[in-house]
This record gives C-alpha cells, sequence and structure tokens, in this order.
C-alpha cells in the first residue's frame, strides 16, 4: 500500500487497507469489505499481522503513447474544455489559476498476514475460502482506435497491459497471454475476438490448455468514453457483459472484477465446520520418499482438505482418510485446478460400499 510516511497511524490505516484486499481475493466476494463481518475483520487487521516492511515505489516508466501498442487516446479534458457550455452556446472560461500538485508517496508498507489464523477466521464464520489454486484464464484482448483494430501483445509492455496485470494480481486471477506467433496467427485474427466469434477462439486457446478462456473488446468511442464487452468461455459455458467509463483503469478494473467474480461463484466455498464429510483417496504412481512428501505436502495446502490422515500403503499406492471442509466435488475441483493428481478410477475396482473413495494418480 503507497505511503506518504512510516508512521504508526498511517501504517495502521494502510495496513486495514491492505486486509480489505486481501479479504477480497481470499474469499471472491467484492462486496465483503461493505458486510458488518467483513468490517469486524478489517478492524481486528492488526491481529493477523505477520510481517511488514516499507519498500520505495518503482513507477514503470511508458512511452506518450503506449496505452497500448501504436495507440494514443484523445485527452477527455481536452475534449471538454472545447465544448461550449449547456444553455449559452459559449465555451467555457479557462482558469489561469495554476494548482500546485499533489504529493505522492514515493514509499509503500509490504504486509505480511497468517494465513492459517486468516482462513480459520472466515472458516467459523462460514465465510467463502478460494484456495491458492485457481483457473488459470486466457486473454484475447481485441483493442481499436481510428479504425485500426489490433490484439493486445503481452510482449509489448503498455500501460494498458500493467493495468491488466495490476488488477488480475488484485483478485488472484493467473493470466495467460496468446503468443501471437504464426500458429495463432493461423488460427484467429483480430477480427475473430472483436465480433466474439465462439469457434476461432475456442480453437486458438486449445494449445494453451486454459481453465477458462476470457475474450474482450475495447474502444474509444466519439465521445471519451470508453467502451468494452467481455466474454468467458468454460467448457461448454459462455458469460458475457459489458463496462464503459471515461477512465480507461476504471473500466479495466471493473471488466476484470467481474471475471473474478464469475470464477470465485464456482470455486470459492464455504466451510462444513461441525458436519465434515469423510472421503478416502487413493493416489498411484507414488515411487519414492520424494513423491510421498510431494503428496502430504499437496494434500495439506489444498483448503477443502480440513485434516489428511495416511491409512495405508499398496504397493506404490497410498490410501489418505479426509476430512472435508467443504463437499467432494469442491475438492475435485481444486485437484483438477492444481494439476499434481489426475483422476483414475479406472485403475481401481470400487465396491458400491467405497462410493465415497477418490482414486489419483500422482502426474511426474
Amino acid at each position: 500500500m503507497p505511503v506518504m510516511s512510516q508512521s504508526a497511524k498511517e501504517r495502521q490505516t494502510a495496513s486495514k487497507a491492505a486486509f480489505a484486499i486481501l479479504l477480497v481475493r481470499i474469499t471472491g466476494r467484492r462486496d465483503l469489505p461493505q458486510s458488518a463481518a467483513g468490517q469486524a475483520l478489517i478492524d481486528n487487521a492488526r491481529a493477523y499481522i505477520s510481517s511488514f516492511r516499507y519498500e520505495p515505489i518503482v513507477t514503470p516508466v511508458f512511452a506518450a503513447d503506449a496505452v497500448m501498442p501504436g495507440f494514443q487516446p484523445e485527452p477527455v479534458t481536452e475534449a471538454l474544455s472545447q465544448a461550449p457550455l449547456e444553455g449559452d452556446g459559449q465555451s467555457p472560461v479557462q482558469s489561469e489559476v495554476e494548482l500546485e500538485p499533489e504529493a505522492k508517496p514515493t514509499q509503500k508498507l509490504v504486509v505480511s498476514f497468517d494465513e492459517k489464523a486468516v482462513k480459520n477466521s472466515l472458516w467459523k464464520q462460514k465465510l467463502p475460502v478460494w484456495g491458492k489454486t485457481r483457473p488459470s484464464t486466457l486473454l484475447w484482448l481485441a483493442v481499436q482506435h481510428n479504425n485500426q483494430r489490433v490484439l493486445l501483445d503481452a510482449n509489448e509492455p503498455t500501460a494498458l497491459l500493467s493495468y491488466i496485470e495490476k488488477q488480475a494480481e488484485k483478485r488472484g486471477i493467473p493470466l495467460l497471454y496468446p503468443l501471437l506467433d504464426l500458429e495463432d496467427q493461423i488460427n484467429i485474427n483480430v477480427t475473430d475476438v472483436w465480433g466474439g466469434f465462439n469457434e476461432p477462439i475456442k480453437n486458438a486457446s486449445e494449445r494453451y490448455q486454459p481453465e477458462a478462456i476470457l475474450s474482450a473488446r475495447l474502444f474509444l468511442d466519439p465521445f471519451g468514453v470508453w467502451q468494452t464487452r467481455w466474454a468467458m468461455h468454460q467448457g461448454n459455458d459462455e458469460i458475457d457483459w459489458q463496462v464503459s467509463g471515461t477512465d480507461l483503469e476504471t473500466v479495466v478494473t471493473q471488466g476484470l472484477d467481474q471475471l473474478a467474480d464469475r470464477l470465485a461463484l464456482r470455486y470459492a466455498h464455504v466451510s462444513s465446520l461441525g458436519d465434515e464429510s469423510e472421503f478416502l483417496i487413493t493416489i498411484s504412481d507414488v515411487n519414492n520418499v520424494s513423491d510421498f512428501v510431494r503428496v502430504e505436502k499437496y494434500l495439506s495446502a489444498l483448503s477443502a482438505i480440513k485434516q489428511a490422515e495416511l491409512t495405508k500403503i499398496q504397493g506404490n499406492a497410498l490410501v489418505f482418510r479426509l476430512d472435508l471442509r467443504s463437499n467432494a466435488q469442491a475438492l475435485k475441483q481444486a485437484i483438477k485446478l492444481g494439476k499434481v493428481l489426475l483422476s483414475s478410477e479406472d485403475l481401481f475396482a470400487m465396491e458400491a460400499s467405497e462410493s465415497d473413495r477418490l482414486v489419483y494418480r500422482l502426474m511426474p
């Protein structure tokens, strides 16, 4: 969080603001900081701090036209200053008063919070917890200015790309970007993304193996308003939304916030403390001590699992008894995203009484 000084008062205020951002990232709920439960947690933010430090703020430098490659939007304020006042047909009087530029923070407070304590508080209050394993989302973004349309190229550092990465990190969304190499150029073009044509977008995305696809278009209209249309593709499901506004960063932020909100509805789960489900999980292809440690560490990191107890070793397969905080579907979703275990129920013939057994193999 940017701060003007290292005073205790400012540190307390900044820590609360940082904790509010963290709560949104973990729960997937943007409205949580405004709720009574969220405000109570934020007021007690100090109790969850494990460490803090100060760092200088390094401002990225972009070329004057680097909102996007070869693209310089008209300044909205200039367009407004030339517009006549409503009713009198005259141009507005230009003020000759020059305001002092506001002082900007040159340092930031970096706060670390106790993960276990935060999650325990959320679980106890029946608030959703979205684990660290999250769906990777491939972004296809078409932008237009002066009748020229281009695809966002992650290899070119621009202010627009910086905005996108900043907000994605804030919400905990891992984004992937297309290479836009010859293979992509053969499979898809800017018109496909601009028009939101599903088949070319999905076909071109297959090589990247994303869990979700985000396609979007963005342009500045003649009135100085940024217009965007977004669509999330996941399996056979598609959800689209539109965002507009005069500030580019705000429009991008709102567009990505809605993506995060929709993903959170699928992957953030409320704990069922007091009524945990017990399952068995068999994991094969555990061939050495290193594999064993890797499996134990992975299971303990999954938010859906309260406790994992090793009950049996069968050759190169391990059997764990799991106490789940949520349901088996939530666990399966998390495992699928993690790409550490691969479902292999066909390798084990399960009896009817073992319908609560999950079967996986350890991926290399």
